[in-house]
């Protein structure tokens, strides 16, 4: 049980690894922010072919 005891403290202390590099960052909000942007444009669509279909059913 002591040498559980000491794995367990001794992985408790592991301090995160924060360097990041700010090319990959700056990669990463692009890629997110073209996702976000396609997203956006498929609501668009969704939302055209929504309303074309109600006013196809009013009309």
């Amino acid at each position: 049980m002591g040498d559980w005891n000491k794995q367990a403290s001794r992985n408790n202390n592991i301090q995160p690894d924060l360097s990041f590099k700010n090319e990959e960052l700056t990669e990463k909000k692009i890629q997110l922010d073209v996702q976000e942007q396609i997203g956006m444009e498929a609501l668009a669509r969704k939302k055209r072919m929504y309303d074309l279909a109600v006013n196809n059913f009013f009309s």
